[in-house]
C-alpha cells in the first residue's frame, strides 16, 4: 500500500485516572487486507475510507462509519474499553461489536458451558440492539445477514453488500417490504441494483440461482426499489421495449421505430408515476409496447401476441396486462392532455428518456 488510513484512539487510562488530557495516537489501518487490484493487479491505495486501484479505479473497499463520540472525550471517567464502535449498514444493533449467529456457535464446535454462554449473549445482544418495532428490525438484521451471504456465493466486494444494505434500511422506513414483497426478495433485489450501480456484468438469472426468491419476484423487487425510492442507479435490463418488439417479430420499419420510441417514453411515466412498481422491467415494457400500440393507427398486436412476446423471460398474463395498460394510458394522457402520440413521435418534440 502506497497510503493507508488512519484511525484515532485515546490510549491512556493511566492518564485519564490521573485527570490529564489525552493524547490521540495513530494506529495504520489497512482496510482492504490487499495489495493488488483484482482485475488488473496494479496497487491498492487507501484514501480516507475508499481503497482503490491506482490504475483503473476499481473500488475495491469502502466503509461507511458512523462515528461517535467515546466517554472520554464527553468528559466521563472511563477507559476506552468504553468508547463507542463505528458501526455500518450491515450491522442493525449497537450493543457488541462482534457479529455472529447460532450456526456460527454450532460450526465452531465449543464445549457445552461455552455454547450457553455464546448463546446467552447472542440473545442479550439481540434484546439490546434491536430498538423501535422489535420485528421489523430482527427482520432487518436476517437480510442484512442474507445479504452477506449472497455477496460471498458471489465474489462480491463488500462495497456492494455495505450499499445494499444502505438500501434495505431505506425501504424498510418506507415499510416497502410486506404484503406481496417479501424481505427476502427486496434483499436480493437491492444486491442486484448494487451489482448494476458498482459495474459489475452479473446478470438477473445468476444472481437468482443464489437467492432465497424466483428470478421473476429478484426482477419485481429490483424495480420496486429503484423507482420507488428514486435511486439514481441504471436499470436491470436497459433496452427491454427491443427484446419485447423482437419477440414481436416488429422487424425494424418505420412502424416499429414509432412504437418503439413511444413505448420507451410509456416506459418512463410508469417509473416517474411509480405504475407496478412491484412488478419486473419486461412486464412493464411489454404493457408499454401495447399502449403504444394501442395509441398509434394500425393496432398490429392482439394482448395475447405481447403476451407471448414476454414470457420466455418473464411470466406475463393478460389479466395483468389489462391491469397496467388503462392506468399508463391514462397517465400519458394527463401528462401530455390529449392520447395523440405525435406530442412525442413529431421530431422536435422532447421525449423523455432513461
Amino acid at each position: 500500500m502506497s497510503r493507508s488510513t488512519f484511525s484515532e484512539k485515546t490510549v491512556s487510562d493511566e492518564q485519564i485516572s490521573n485527570q490529564q488530557p489525552a493524547k490521540p495516537v495513530t494506529v495504520k489501518r489497512d482496510p482492504t487486507h490487499r495489495s493488488a487490484c483484482p482485475d488488473c493487479d496494479a496497487l491498492l491505495v487507501s484514501d480516507e475510507e475508499v481503497s482503490f486501484c491506482q490504475e483503473c479505479g476499481l473500488i475495491v473497499a469502502q466503509e461507511y462509519l458512523e462515528r461517535e463520540p467515546t466517554l472520554a472525550e464527553t468528559g466521563a471517567k472511563a477507559g476506552t474499553e468504553f468508547q463507542a464502535e463505528p458501526t455500518n449498514p450491515l450491522r442493525e444493533g449497537k450493543s457488541i461489536g462482534s457479529t455472529f449467529w447460532h450456526s456460527d456457535i454450532d460450526s465452531c464446535a465449543p464445549s457445552t458451558t461455552r455454547a450457553k454462554q455464546l448463546n446467552r449473549m447472542l440473545t442479550k445482544h439481540r434484546r439490546f440492539a434491536y430498538n423501535g418495532n422489535r420485528h421489523r428490525s430482527k427482520r432487518l438484521d436476517d437480510v442484512c445477514y442474507d445479504i452477506q451471504l449472497l455477496r460471498s456465493a458471489l465474489s462480491l466486494p463488500e462495497v456492494v453488500a455495505i450499499e445494499a444494505a444502505r438500501w434495505m434500511r431505506q425501504a424498510k422506513d418506507e415499510r416497502l417490504p410486506g404484503g406481496h414483497m417479501a424481505w427476502e426478495s427486496l434483499a436480493a433485489g437491492a444486491v442486484l441494483l448494487a451489482i448494476r450501480d458498482a459495474g459489475f456484468s452479473h446478470d438477473p438469472e445468476t444472481v437468482a440461482k443464489f437467492a432465497k426468491t424466483n428470478h421473476e419476484r429478484l426482477c419485481a423487487a429490483a424495480r420496486k426499489l429503484r423507482v420507488e425510492l428514486g435511486l439514481d442507479v441504471p436499470p436491470v435490463r436497459q433496452d427491454v421495449v427491443t427484446t419485447v418488439l423482437d419477440g414481436l417479430d416488429a422487424g425494424d420499419g418505420g412502424t416499429a421505430v414509432r412504437t418503439w420510441r413511444l413505448a420507451r417514453h410509456l416506459l418512463a411515466i410508469a417509473d416517474d408515476e411509480q405504475i407496478g412498481s412491484g412488478t419486473p422491467r419486461l412486464t412493464m415494457a411489454a404493457v408499454a409496447v401495447y399502449t403504444a400500440d394501442r395509441l398509434t393507427d394500425g393496432k398490429q398486436w392482439t394482448r395475447q401476441a405481447v403476451v407471448d412476446a414476454a414470457n420466455p423471460v418473464v411470466e406475463l398474463s393478460v389479466s395483468k396486462l389489462d391491469q397496467y395498460n388503462p392506468r399508463l394510458y391514462d397517465a400519458y394522457v394527463d401528462q401530455h392532455g390529449s392520447d395523440d402520440p405525435n406530442a412525442v413521435l413529431q421530431p422536435n418534440a422532447t421525449i423523455t428518456l432513461e
